[in-house]
């Protein structure tokens, strides 16, 4: 997952997974399906909790509105830990 509040940055980070995918021979819409992206870290915490969905990496902003990176991640550490998940 990529969390970022200005749109370009998780747009430039797009683009260097796909260049990045392409070169180890995937489409860059593999990509598109396996990367998602939110707009701030309430949002992030909020996919992560309603879907219940495990990430292996989320890169974060760490200075946002309202949630930062540091806040998102121990929000979503700590919803792990309290369900007994990984």
């Amino acid at each position: 997952m990529l969390v970022d509040d200005e749109p370009f940055n998780l747009y430039a980070i797009m683009l260097v997974l796909k260049a990045s995918a392409s070169s180890l021979g995937y489409s860059s819409s593999f990509i598109d399906d396996i990367v998602d992206q939110e707009l701030s870290g309430t949002e992030a915490v909020r996919q992560v909790v309603e879907n219940q969905k495990e990430y292996k990496l989320i890169i974060t902003d760490l200075s946002m509105p309202i949630m930062d990176g540091y806040q998102t991640a121990i929000k979503i550490r700590q919803y792990f830990a309290e369900n007994a998940l990984n």
